[in-house]
């Protein structure tokens, strides 16, 4: 905790859009790769989740990164 305190604001927030961005890519991978068979058995699977860097709305991100949640969520 201490080393996190004598980091400069810069790399907190460099390290937490790494964060951010690392989860997106692991996201983009895994069900990437789920739609790619399921359009291989003729079925529409929701697009891929936009790019958190791309988001600046929390409400985009419901609505953008995560497109199936979103459409079940709202049904």
């Amino acid at each position: 905790m201490e080393l996190i305190r004598m980091l400069p604001t810069i790399a907190l927030c460099g390290g937490g859009l790494f964060m951010g961005l690392e989860f997106h890519m692991k996201y983009v991978v895994s069900y990437g790769t789920a739609g790619a068979f399921a359009r291989l058995d003729n079925m529409d699977p929701p697009p891929t989740p936009r790019c958190i860097a791309r988001i600046h709305v929390y409400s985009q991100m419901w609505r953008h990164f995560d497109v199936g949640l979103y459409r079940f969520l709202v049904k």
